[in-house]
């Protein structure tokens, strides 16, 4: 399961790239059903990553 995530992480990471903040799109569902994580979490984590630099 951790390599799902990461290998999950990892195309999100790319797509946030090429995407610029359309990536973000990807990154709330991966959050929520791979990585375990409650819908404000996600939503919050995906939040931080499109603020920071």
């Amino acid at each position: 399961m951790t390599a799902l995530v990461i290998a999950a992480s990892l195309f999100v990471g790319v797509s946030f790239g090429i995407l610029g903040g359309g990536g973000l799109v990807l990154t709330v569902p991966v959050l929520v059903y791979l990585a375990g994580q409650g819908t404000k979490e996600a939503v919050a984590t995906s939040a931080h990553f499109s603020s920071s630099p």
